[in-house]
């Protein structure tokens, strides 16, 4: 079994990768990366919330992708903390805050399932 620390560095990685692949308009790389981080995400879930619980502190990180997806991926046991973190990050400026911003639409609007 992969220890959760290193999960969780995983995750980040990935999430900061697939930003600037996605930046560099590298849809391969950005791909990967995507898939990356959704493998981490799912074996955290898998290992019950309270390893989900270690990306809260991502939710501060200084790379807006790294705290946009932590909280897209905490919305349903982190509500108040991860639509806290996406305001903040929508109101930067770039695709990321953009991803932020329809992230928040989707989940009040109650089209958005976490899986």
């Amino acid at each position: 079994m992969t220890s959760i620390a290193l999960l969780v560095h995983q995750y980040h990685a990935a999430a900061s990768q697939h930003r600037q692949a996605t930046e560099r308009g590298d849809a391969s790389t950005a791909n990967q990366k995507h898939a990356q981080l959704m493998r981490a995400y799912r074996t955290l879930k898998r290992q019950g919330e309270a390893a989900v619980a270690q990306l809260v502190p991502l939710l501060d990180n200084h790379d807006p992708a790294v705290a946009s997806w932590a909280a897209t991926h905490l919305l349903p046991s982190h509500e108040q903390q991860a639509r806290a973190a996406l305001q903040r990050i929508s109101q930067l400026s770039g695709v990321v805050a953009l991803g932020a911003t329809m992230v928040l639409q989707e989940w009040v609007n109650g089209r958005l399932r976490i899986d």
